[in-house]
């Protein structure tokens, strides 16, 4: 019986296999949902347009972008327990006036820094 060599490939699979196979679950139960109804109760005009694996990607105007993004925060970085370990996954941003123009954000920074590289975003496309 050929079994395949432990690398660092193999050993990441296997390690990660519970939380990536959860990832769609926590997704759409522990932000879609909550995100959907906090918007619909909230009277909000920002929309889920795509659902992916472990992403969500929102339109929002420019005044409820930063709330729509600490709600999200909020929801997908919970703590899970894994075979005694609690982990999170933290949350990066793409924010944009489309899908192929955005900033990508590795941390959501504070409401006045957001809210400029939104209207650096418009200033540019009015020019």
């Amino acid at each position: 019986m050929r079994y395949e060599e432990l690398n660092d490939e193999l050993f990441r699979g296997a390690y990660n296999f519970l939380p990536q196979s959860e990832c769609a679950e926590l997704t759409n139960v522990g932000t879609f949902v909550p995100l959907s109804r906090w918007i619909k109760k909230e009277k909000l005009h920002s929309r889920i347009r795509l659902q992916e694996h472990h992403a969500l990607v929102c339109s929002c105007p420019d005044d409820e972008a930063y709330d729509v993004a600490v709600f999200m925060k909020e929801h997908f970085e919970v703590e899970r327990e894994y075979d005694g370990v609690a982990l999170s996954v933290p949350v990066e941003f793409g924010v944009g006036p489309n899908y192929g123009e955005k900033k990508e954000l590795r941390e959501l920074p504070e409401r006045s820094v957001f809210e400029r590289l939104i209207k650096d975003f418009v200033n540019r496309r009015a020019a």
